[in-house]
This record gives C-alpha cells, sequence and structure tokens, in this order.
C-alpha cells in the first residue's frame, strides 16, 4: 500500500486509524424552548455563567429519542435533533433556578413544563412564568438528601459570616 501524502483533513482522514476516532461536541450547544407539555430526560452537566444577563443549564440528551433543539435567533432559527449523549442548553427559568437545580448536578432528571402564565411586562418586555415537575430516580434520593443538608449548612454558615461581619 502506498504511502497517504496527502494534508489530512476532515474530507481526508488518516486512513489507518480512521475509525478510532469521534467527533466531540465541543461548540456552543443548540437550545432547548420551553412549552407547555414539553417533557425531557436527561443528565445535568452545569450551569454555563458566562453571559450573567442569561445563565443556561448544559444538559446531555438521556433519552434514547432525539431532543428538537434550535440554533439561531428566533427570525432565523434552525431545527437541530439532539440525540443521546448530546449536549443541549436550557436557559434558566425562575421555576428552575440554580438555587433549586445545584442540587441536582450530574444526576439524570426529567423535567416537564406545565403550565405557562404571562406575567405584567418589564422594562417594556413581555414575560413568561413556566411551572416546572422535576423527577429524579428513587435511588438518588439519598444522595439528594445529602446534597440539600451541606447545602443548608453552607448557607447557614454564610450568613453568619455576614452577620459577623
Amino acid at each position: 500500500m502506498a504511502k497517504n501524502t496527502a494534508p489530512n483533513t476532515a474530507s481526508n482522514p488518516v486512513a489507518a486509524d480512521a475509525d478510532e476516532w469521534e467527533k466531540e461536541q465541543i461548540g456552543f450547544p443548540p437550545y432547548l424552548k420551553a412549552a407547555t407539555g414539553l417533557s425531557i430526560t436527561a443528565l445535568l452537566l452545569n450551569l454555563d455563567a458566562t453571559d450573567p444577563d442569561f445563565p443556561r443549564y448544559t444538559f446531555a440528551n438521556a433519552q434514547h429519542e432525539p431532543i428538537t433543539c434550535y440554533k439561531g435567533d428566533e427570525e432565523h432559527r434552525e431545527d437541530v435533533p439532539v440525540y443521546q449523549g448530546e449536549q443541549f442548553s436550557l436557559a434558566e427559568y425562575a421555576g428552575i433556578s440554580r438555587e433549586k437545580m445545584i442540587v441536582y448536578m450530574g444526576m439524570e432528571v426529567r423535567l416537564t413544563v406545565g403550565k405557562e402564565r404571562r406575567l405584567p411586562p418589564k422594562d417594556g418586555q413581555p414575560r413568561t412564568f413556566f411551572e416546572w415537575e422535576l423527577m429524579v430516580k428513587k435511588s438518588d434520593r439519598p444522595m439528594i438528601e445529602a446534597r440539600k443538608k451541606e447545602l443548608a449548612l453552607l448557607k447557614a454558615k454564610q450568613a453568619q459570616e455576614q452577620l459577623s461581619a
């Protein structure tokens, strides 16, 4: 077999080990848009607060079916199927605030969007509040309770330090 002297590119991978490599998702993950009735099962990976005005969670799809997510702004939105194991993002909503969700980091959760309520506009912008339902695996309950206790102790310690300052 003659040695491949062409430059290595995506269209010309090194044939000898091409089967040993797979793509890894490193770009900004597509986003999930909340809508009444939406239900997903996913692994909660982290909270991305790079933009403090728009924090969002990163999840990995844990269900066999793809989740329809999006790329682009509302006007030029493009559907992106997110398959099992692939990442997507979800904005932080009041019903799933970081104070609540921090306990579930690294766990598989099932999130369902319930009722949608319109709130009075703020700074001229319309606002929506979604009611969320969160389900966890029964086997994760002991870890969740331990994390809640740790978090409560940490908050109590922080409050005591603020009062002492």
